[in-house]
């Protein structure tokens, strides 16, 4: 994430066992401007986000790596060739793939005529490409990729400015809508088969519902997840931001009114209902003073949820992270049984390994204790 200790918006990586580590190149302090989300690679040793350049004199896309620190985008080798900097600014990011290869945001585009000033962009943080927009006179921004990097998700402006949601595949656009509204793509499934974001369903009174689209073979399916009940124009709103790998889980903003948001967790069996609500129907009781605002992302099991909350009696913003215990731990690909296939995940696993889902005993490392746990829990969950 980013953290707002001394107005840096300074990116940030956390861990259980370090708690919050700055990890350098804030742009806002040097600069004074700021953009872009970061992202983690799945196995947490990347991450994605907007940082000062090698000559700190543009905010751009840059990738940390751990053990190595940060490499970043430069013109004119790593960038399209129309790429120019705007306002100290080269391009940001804004999602990264779960393999950690993927980088996705958009550049800034010298000369642009008519508007189109930014671009849609992804690819290793050394060659990004140029993934266009519905027009050339116009603007586009990918905000998510899958796992592989090969489906990305995000927007593109239409004639009239305002937001569409799009889908690119191997750097082919798609436009999931023709929306009166500004929409996009947020989040995309591990494997790349389902897209979440918002549209605008025209029986409703709000300014953008949360939809989701699944890929049929040939098609992108839309389906209405729709907005909490009290959520009203002219500033009521949800958006989708990420899925679990099954599809089975959604979790997102829901914003009744201005100054009212709450964030939400979708479900195949219950719907769409309010982070609070669903914490209580698993047993989970959320402090008085923690207003949870915002649910950003899920894991692709379900089992971890993160987000923005504002604690009212320190009067500031605070990053959560919601544990659901899961009934069968050891099930680590989530297919409902322990047997061969999660034997070999832990395998691969093997050695220290803080934060692995493997790490059963939660010790820092995968190793025989982990692996009894498994045998333990053999067949059926």
């Amino acid at each position: 994430g980013n953290s707002l200790f001394a107005f840096s918006y300074e990116t940030f990586r956390w861990t259980e066992a370090g708690g919050a580590e700055l990890l350098g190149r804030a742009t806002t302090s040097v600069l004074g401007v700021g953009a872009g989300t970061p992202d983690i690679s799945n196995d947490g040793t990347k991450i994605s986000a907007t940082v000062l350049n090698d000559t700190s004199e543009f905010a751009t896309i840059g990738v940390w790596t751990l053990g190595e620190g940060w490499r970043t985008a430069e013109i004119p080798e790593n960038y399209p060739k129309d790429c120019a900097p705007l306002d100290n600014s080269l391009g940001s990011a804004w999602g990264l793939s779960g393999d950690g290869e993927t980088v996705v945001g958009l550049y800034w585009r010298g000369g642009a005529m008519g508007g189109g000033s930014a671009h849609a962009t992804a690819g290793p943080i050394d060659a990004l490409a140029d993934l266009g927009s519905l027009a050339d006179n116009r603007s586009s921004r990918a905000n998510a990729a899958s796992d592989d990097g090969r489906v990305v998700g995000g927007w593109s402006e239409r004639g009239d400015g305002l937001w569409q949601p799009i889908v690119w595949v191997d750097g082919v656009l798609t436009q999931l809508g023709d929306f009166e509204a500004f929409c996009a793509v947020d989040g995309v499934r591990a494997d790349g088969l389902t897209v979440v974001g918002s549209g605008k369903d025209p029986a409703s009174f709000t300014v953008g519902d949360a939809y989701r689209w699944d890929f049929d073979g040939e098609n992108w399916v839309p389906t209405i997840l729709g907005t909490l009940p009290g959520t009203f124009q002219p500033f009521g709103l949800a958006t989708a931001r990420s899925i679990t790998a099954d599809g089975s889980m959604i979790v997102g903003y829901n914003r009744f009114g201005v100054g009212n948001e709450t964030g939400f967790v979708w479900t195949e069996q219950e719907g769409m209902r309010s982070i609070e609500d669903y914490l209580a129907d698993n047993g989970i009781s959320v402090p008085a003073d923690l207003l949870l605002l915002d649910v950003t992302a899920i894991s692709d099991d379900g089992s971890t949820m993160v987000g923005v909350a504002f604690d009212t009696t320190l009067g500031r913003y605070r990053g959560y992270r919601i544990l659901i215990s899961s009934p069968c731990p050891a099930d680590l690909d989530g297919d409902g049984v322990v047997n061969g296939a999660d034997l070999a995940i832990m395998l691969g696993a093997w050695g220290p390994a803080k934060g692995s889902p493997a790490d059963l005993n939660g010790d820092g490392a995968v190793n025989g204790a982990d692996l009894a746990i498994l045998l333990g829990d053999w067949g059926d969950c």
